[in-house]
């Protein structure tokens, strides 16, 4: 007998992880984790880094140390070049609604149409469960150019 588990089960322990996760990643804790990295970058870079903000001109290592890694990584190809884009998203969750659509019934012979079981029509077993809509948005874009940041674009 298979087991099945239920659809929201994994996003909320993705949910659970990733609040987890982004409680202890702050810019303190990248820098004690990157110290030499840290001590080779300039004074006013360095105090931007502090404060989890970056500027133009700086790297990926740069970025990383102020703001954690991306939640995705893109990469865009235009008339003047490629760029790299990361993105940092947040996680939204929608309204959950509690789904039934009735009773499930076979047509002539055994089956398990509708989540029920039935022969010749005899009622199933309902059909319940929950939709939860979760969506990631964008909040961060920052766009790199020949390794150095070349557009900032906060969308919050």
């Amino acid at each position: 007998m298979k087991t099945k588990i239920c659809p929201v089960i994994p996003v909320i322990l993705a949910l659970v992880a990733a609040a987890a996760l982004a409680g202890c990643a702050s810019p303190a804790t990248r820098i004690k984790a990157n110290q030499q990295l840290f001590a080779s970058i300039a004074p006013a870079s360095q105090e931007l880094i502090k404060q989890g903000q970056i500027a133009l001109g700086f790297t990926p290592d740069m970025v990383m140390l102020a703001l954690g890694r991306p939640d995705v990584i893109t990469r865009r190809t235009d008339a003047s070049g490629t760029s790299e884009i990361w993105r940092w998203q947040s996680v939204d969750k929608g309204a959950s609604t509690f789904i039934t659509a009735g009773w499930g019934w076979g047509w002539g012979g055994v089956s398990t149409a509708r989540g029920g079981w039935g022969w010749g029509g005899a009622w199933g077993t309902p059909i319940w469960g929950w939709n939860t809509i979760v969506t990631a948005t964008d909040y961060l874009r920052v766009s790199f150019r020949d390794g150095r940041v070349v557009e900032i674009n906060r969308l919050r």
